[in-house]
């Protein structure tokens, strides 16, 4: 493959954000440490990073607010559970019970993998 700069040169790398073939006097990095090959598509590329940090963060935050109303669910329908067991309207209250306890098991399912989500991208 030749450079698309320079023909008579062969290609080392291609620019990550528009995939244009680099011969190495063309091949510059941005500021990720990728190749790109001019200051637009660096500028691009870092925008793009920036965008996709963002829907991480979104990502992990909404799921954080998911497991929060899944386990605010569980105690009410563990406290309407107990309610109606008092009551003396023992079906109903066998039926919130599993309820809530599911409830409950995926609102901390859902917290276990927004924490593995949060250290994976603070690990990478």
């Amino acid at each position: 493959m030749k450079c698309s700069t320079h023909p008579n040169a062969d290609a080392t790398a291609v620019c990550i954000h528009c995939g244009q073939a680099l011969c190495p006097s063309c091949t510059t990095k941005s500021e990720s440490g990728r190749v790109v090959c001019s200051a637009a598509c660096s500028a691009a590329l870092l925008r793009t990073e920036q965008a996709l940090d963002s829907l991480r963060a979104r990502s992990v935050s909404s799921l954080r607010s998911a497991g929060s109303m899944m386990l605010a669910t569980a105690v009410v329908f563990a406290g309407f559970g107990s309610f109606e067991v008092y009551s003396g309207v023992a079906r109903l209250g066998f039926l919130l019970f599993p309820a809530g306890l599911v409830f409950g098991i995926t609102g901390l399912a859902y917290l276990r993998i927004a924490k593995r989500k949060e250290q994976r991208d603070n690990a990478a």
